[in-house]
């Protein structure tokens, strides 16, 4: 099992891929910006945050865990508003 915490957790946000043998607990606060495999689970513990920055790909071949008061972020890493894959149409009218 690997714990991420503290500097360690934010030492991860690096670009290059990264990958886990195990499982994975985040326990703090914490920023990837590369894409990630985990060979177990991911566990996102109460009042840490996991934040994708970029667009990184990120497999887990176990599960996903969140804990209540744990958070993943993704914010800002999609597309604008009506553009990007399964963008909508609209005619105009209410």
């Amino acid at each position: 099992m690997c714990l991420l915490s503290g500097a360690e957790a934010q030492a991860q946000c690096v670009p290059e891929p990264q990958s886990f043998s195990g499982d994975v607990v985040v326990s703090a606060d914490t920023t990837w910006c590369g894409d990630t495999d985990i060979t177990g689970s991911l566990v996102v513990q109460a009042g840490a945050t996991l934040t994708l920055e970029g667009v990184p790909r990120v497999v887990v071949h176990g599960d996903l865990v969140v804990e209540a008061g744990a958070a993943v972020s993704a914010d800002g890493n999609g597309a604008a508003a009506a553009s990007g894959v399964g963008a909508g149409t609209s005619n105009g009218a209410d």
